[in-house]
Formats: C-alpha cells, structure tokens, sequence
C-alpha cells in the first residue's frame, strides 16, 4: 500500500524531528527552567489536551494564541509548511521552537479547515514509556520502522482510543527493533522523544513505511 501525501508529509517531519534530536546531546547539561512538563503535570489538562488546545475543537488563533503565552515557546518564531490531511483537504503544519534554543524544533501542529487535527511536542527531559503507560494506561499498538529515513530504528506506540502517540529512536545499536523483530518485549526504561495528540483518523495505516503490531508489554512481565 502507498503512502497518501498526509503520511509522507507526516513521516518527513517525524523524521525531521528525529534528525534535529540526534544532531545534539540528549543530556548536554543542566536541564532548562523554562520546558513543557505538561505530560507529567496532572493540574494541567489530561492528554489528549495540551496545555488547553483540544483536538477537532481549537482554532489556528487557539493554537497561536496558546503558543504565545508559553514560557517554553519562541514567540513569533513559527514557520508554515502546506500539506493534506488524511481526509485529502489542505493542511497546515505549524513549526514551532524551543525557547532555550530558538534553533531546536520544539514541536508542531497540524491543522485543517483552520481546526487543530494533531499536535507533537519534543521533549527537553527524560521521560520513560514506563512513565507513560503509568500516566494514561497500555497502549493498543506499536509502530516500528528500520532503518527509518533517518537511518535510525524509529518506533511510535500508540494510544488509539486516546488520541496519543509517544515516539522513541535508537541512533546507535538497533537493539529495541531487533527486540521487536525476535517477538520479544520492550524495555520499560526507554526513553521517549516525543509524544503527539492526533484525531482519531490519524492512526489509520500508514502505508509500508513500518510495522505495526499490537502491544507486547515490557521485557519483566
């Protein structure tokens, strides 16, 4: 099966994301003050929302509006890029950056007949998908791609039913893939990069970019 234009444009700016991480140390020193801990905040609203910004209800202006009170946010340093959305209309991705790096892509919307349809958020602190899965429950899915576009093992667990996505990589050994390939579990202490809020036909196929299997629990159960 082909990849419709929404997933290739999705599957580049995963990527993209994936390359602006790997160009930097994970931990190059002492974590910023001003970074989006919002997943782990329960006082904040629970995922899928975002700091207030709801899938299928808020606007481009929510969304900017949002992104300019932001503490870890580069205000006014957006950038647009045309796309579709799975349903075929135009789409725009909003870029948007981190404010204790200005260079470093904090994250992006993507929104269509001027509603939000998926939001992704690099993360700037370590985050296991243990922390994950105790926070909003087990997954239904697991998506692996290797070697992806970047050249890394590229793997997204999915939370359908919930509208969220958490992404991870491996830059060096490969080993998490070859664990998935083996049909053996993941380790719990892996550390997630990203985590994405999407509408719910957004986790339709993706074409043959990856592998999608159903969730296999982590390597001590």
């Amino acid at each position: 099966m082909c990849m419709t234009k929404f997933h290739q444009s999705l599957k580049y700016l995963l990527t993209l994301s994936i390359f602006l991480l790997s160009g930097c140390e994970l931990n190059p020193g002492p974590v910023p003050q001003n970074i989006d801990r919002s997943f782990t905040e329960e006082e904040l609203c629970n995922p899928p929302c975002w700091h207030g910004l709801v899938i299928n209800t808020s606007t481009t202006n929510d969304v900017i509006s949002t992104l300019n009170t932001l503490p870890f946010v580069e205000h006014g340093n957006y950038h647009e890029m045309s796309t579709v959305w799975t349903d075929g209309n135009p789409a725009t991705h909003l870029l948007f950056y981190c404010a204790s790096d200005p260079s470093e892509l904090c994250g992006y919307a993507i929104l269509s007949n001027n509603v939000l349809k998926s939001l992704w958020t690099n993360l700037e602190y370590d985050l296991m998908l243990i922390d994950v899965v105790n926070r909003i429950g087990n997954p239904e899915y697991i998506e692996y791609e290797w070697p992806s576009l970047s050249g890394e093992c590229a793997i997204t667990v999915l939370w359908n039913s919930l509208g969220v996505l958490a992404t991870f990589y491996d830059d060096s050994t490969n080993n998490q893939c070859e664990v998935l390939l083996s049909g053996e579990k993941l380790s719990r202490d892996i550390l997630v990069h990203s985590i994405g809020y999407s509408s719910f036909e957004g986790f339709g196929p993706i074409g043959d970019c990856c592998t999608r299997i159903s969730w296999v629990g982590f390597n001590d159960e």
